[in-house]
């Protein structure tokens, strides 16, 4: 067995569900009974009175709960999607600052919608529904990390 003698302490500045700052935000916790793991920074809708889901088809607002927030509190295997486990208990953020991957381009200020497979854009495309009071706070181009703050009821 080898041993390490490289180490890197640099992190990145954020990451995918992380909440961002040290404003009020409010967390709900769900059942994950999906089938697969939902990953961190993606938009979830209600899977009956316990549980959440990625949507996969049609929804409305009034069926998103928030975004799934970053947890530590889990292995994972080599390969595995790393998010909310399937078959265990996750946070969902309602309300706050949080972390997201932007499918497109974004600007301060934009409204936030999420597709059917969760991800969030600022756009109305593909079946995607705005998520009520939520707006983009930082400006990103497609595919990189966004802030967003929104209030949801959950």
């Amino acid at each position: 067995m080898s041993v390490q003698t490289a180490y890197s302490i640099e992190h990145d500045d954020l990451y995918p569900g992380q909440i961002v700052d040290l404003q009020l935000a409010n967390t709900i916790t769900k059942l994950n009974k999906s089938g697969s793991n939902i990953p961190h920074g993606y938009g979830v809708i209600r899977d009956g009175d316990n549980a959440a889901k990625i949507a996969g088809a049609a929804f409305t607002a009034g069926e998103i709960l928030g975004i799934v927030v970053r947890e530590l509190d889990h292995a994972f295997s080599d390969g595995e999607l790393f998010g909310a486990k399937d078959g265990h208990s996750f946070s969902i953020l309602t309300v706050g600052p949080i972390c997201v991957i932007a499918v497109n381009a974004v600007n301060d200020g934009d409204d936030v919608f999420m597709a059917q497979d969760g991800t969030i854009q600022n756009v109305n495309t593909g079946g995607a529904v705005q998520i009520p009071n939520a707006r983009f706070t930082t400006t990103a181009g497609a595919g990189a990390k966004a802030k967003i703050s929104l209030v949801v009821g959950g």
